[in-house]
């Protein structure tokens, strides 16, 4: 929502190569750093948009803690 992406949004593209599956685009951002400016093309409707985006922090996945029962 802060870089202006919507609901709905299908992106194309990440930095001029087009994106073909979510895995790849994942692939993608997770080379990336925060602070790195990326741009996507996204479909909005029947219309293609540019959004520059800055990446943020990835957050932190803390595993469940599990507990032995007796």
């Amino acid at each position: 929502d802060r870089a202006g992406f919507q609901l709905g949004d299908v992106i194309v593209a990440a930095d001029g190569v087009a994106r073909r599956n979510v895995s790849e685009l994942r692939n993608y951002i997770l080379s990336r750093t925060a602070g790195d400016r990326v741009v996507f093309v996204v479909k909005r409707a029947e219309q293609e948009l540019t959004i520059k985006a800055v990446l943020g922090l990835r957050p932190r996945i803390t595993p469940p803690t599990v507990t032995p029962s007796n």
